[in-house]
Parts: C-alpha cells; structure tokens; sequence
C-alpha cells in the first residue's frame, strides 16, 4: 500500500473516530488535526469543518424523477467533514 492509501485511510479513521466518540461537550476547540503515516512519520494537518444540525427537504415532485419522490424532511446531527473535497477520479486513484 503507498502513502498516499495509507494517508487517506488514516485521514478517514481519524474522521470518523472524532465524529462518533465525542459527546457535545468533547468536542474538539479547534477544528485542527493530524495525520501521522506509520512509515514516514510525516504530519499532515487536516481542517475540519463543522456542520451543524438541522432540517433539509429532500426528494422532488418531478414526474421525471420517480425514484425522488415524495419529498420529506430529513433531519440530520451535527457532524465533521474535511475542508477539502475528493473527486471521483481521486478516490479511485486511491483504490486501485
């Protein structure tokens, strides 16, 4: 496995971990974290984003779109998701 793999991968744990092991009053002051790779011992710091609670409508009511319907409230938790986006190109660069 490169570096890379194993940076994501660490990167995704570490995201996960903080977003499902910390009560509201655990969270972390800042928004400020670090990979570290088993091999290189290379830090690599990470912004996270803070998304808040709430309520979204979701689906449509466009005929076109039957696998959209009905539209309904969704609500969701807060949560943590990296600064940065992935594309699909990268993400499959990453695995294979």
């Amino acid at each position: 496995m490169n570096i890379r793999k194993i940076n994501m991968l660490l990167l995704a744990v570490t995201f996960i971990i903080t977003c499902c092991s910390c009560s509201e009053s655990e969270k972390p002051a800042s928004t400020e974290s670090a990979v570290v790779t088993q091999t290189a011992k290379t830090i690599i710091p990470s912004k996270m984003i803070h998304i808040p609670a709430g309520n979204f409508q979701m689906g449509t009511s466009d005929p076109a779109f039957q696998d959209a319907q009905p539209v309904h409230k969704v609500t969701l938790h807060d949560y943590w998701i990296d600064e940065h986006e992935v594309t699909n190109a990268e993400f499959a660069k990453f695995v294979n």
